[in-house]
């Protein structure tokens, strides 16, 4: 159908003036990289405007937009196709990428490109997923231009349907999918070290300083568990009661720095429960570095993302105010935040001296954007992109209710 042609097209909706292409071997030539990788940064926020006339001019004008469904020829047809479609459903969060291998000359006379990548998006009403987009790039004097597009949808986001959120899961998503697999794979080996009451086989897919906090109390070995001793003590204890088996299904990744959080729905004997997990790389292989539990009922509120958006706002101001008694009334009390670079800060007494150390080296104004919300039980996982003085990077947050407010209980941030 007509409406999912329009995740990828969106692409073609920016300019870029280019030098003449320079001869180019198996890997893209990098100046000619970061200037297409340009190219697709501003097509965001052109699709984000739904406006036809604001894409159109960067087709050629004999251009061919190659939809699932068929093809579309010519600027005016293609300007016509967005006009319809945008008055059908509202496109926002538009996120397309240009793969690693990409661009690539095409031609003897060093004036056409092809490339390929990746897109996703939120929409209004429908639940459309991620996919790529292939294309060959032309010069029209100093602007470049698109005389193919051609798409290929990815499955919608599962999530949306199995959570009833229908708006929080329908975000961006650009992980490799040779990455995915990686990751399927040593989530496939924990569920199976799992079934087995293998805790030598799960303390290898775990880093030697890894954390992981569990919704339900201490005394039912639930809480806190720090290390990869702690984690053994923690399994042994749980198969001592013969839990039954795991069954787990993975709904989402995202980057966070040059880590990965996951998001899944887990069972365990019947008994379910979410779990989020950030995966990092140590050597050639994917380490649990902390993850969090919650075996209680989903959050299906339609209202809280803006429950959620107010403490995301309030973190923002205070940082930026420099206001540790601010920051440390979001948190609870045993909150934990790892950082890529720094490490763990455990507890709010910690974490107020970690932000304390921040702010002696004056790091610049934080301007934080939400990318996605995931019920993870009874608490909410936020995921967002945020930069700080230029330094830009991603962050996970476990968010869960003390009375009628959210708090950080889990933080990791990779940069």
């Amino acid at each position: 159908m007509k409406i999912r042609l329009l995740l990828t097209f969106v692409g073609l909706a920016s300019g870029l003036a280019l030098p003449t292409f320079a001869q180019q071997a198996n890997a893209p030539d990098p100046q000619l990289r970061e200037q297409l990788a340009a190219l697709v940064k501003k097509i965001d926020p052109a699709y984000n405007s739904n406006d036809a006339s604001a894409l159109a001019p960067f087709y050629t004008e004999d251009a061919v937009l190659v939809a699932p469904e068929g093809p579309v020829y010519g600027r005016e047809a293609i300007e016509k196709f967005w006009v319809d479609l945008f008055q059908k459903v509202r496109f926002s969060n538009h996120l397309m990428t240009l793969d690693q291998y990409s661009p690539h000359i095409i031609g003897i006379s060093g004036n056409e490109v092809w490339a390929v990548g990746g897109f996703s998006q939120t929409t209004e009403g429908l639940n459309l997923g991620n996919g790529y987009w292939s294309g060959i790039v032309v010069r029209e004097g100093d602007a470049l231009k698109f005389k193919l597009f051609a798409i290929t949808p990815g499955p919608p986001y599962e999530h949306a349907q199995t959570n009833a959120l229908p708006t929080f899961a329908q975000e961006k998503n650009t992980i490799d999918p040779q990455v995915r697999r990686q990751i399927e794979a040593v989530e496939m080996k924990f569920q199976e070290a799992f079934n087995n009451r293998d805790t030598a086989t799960i303390g290898t897919l775990q880093t030697e300083d890894i954390l992981e906090v569990r919704s339900w109390p201490k005394a039912y070995n639930g809480g806190l568990a720090s290390g990869r001793e702690a984690l053994k003590t923690r399994f042994e204890a749980d198969f001592a009661t013969n839990p039954g088996k795991m069954v787990n299904k993975l709904v989402q990744l995202y980057p966070i720095g040059n880590a990965l959080c996951e998001i899944t729905d887990s069972d365990v004997g019947g008994r379910k429960a979410q779990t989020v997990a950030i995966w990092v790389p140590e050597g050639d292989s994917w380490k649990a570095r902390m993850t969090y539990v919650n075996n209680e009922q989903s959050v299906v509120d339609p209202q809280v993302r803006q429950q959620i958006e107010s403490p995301f706002l309030m973190f923002q101001e205070a940082y930026n105010n420099r206001d540790l008694a601010a920051i440390g009334a979001l948190l609870t009390q045993d909150a934990i935040e790892v950082r890529s670079w720094q490490g763990l800060a455990s507890g709010r007494e910690a974490q107020a001296k970690m932000f304390e150390a921040d702010f002696a080296g004056n790091p610049g104004k934080m301007v934080n954007k939400l990318v996605a919300l995931y019920p993870i039980g009874s608490a909410m996982c936020e995921i967002a992109d945020s930069d700080v003085g230029g330094n830009k990077g991603q962050t996970m947050v476990i968010y869960v209710r003390e009375g009628d407010t959210w708090k950080r209980c889990m933080a990791y941030v990779g940069f």
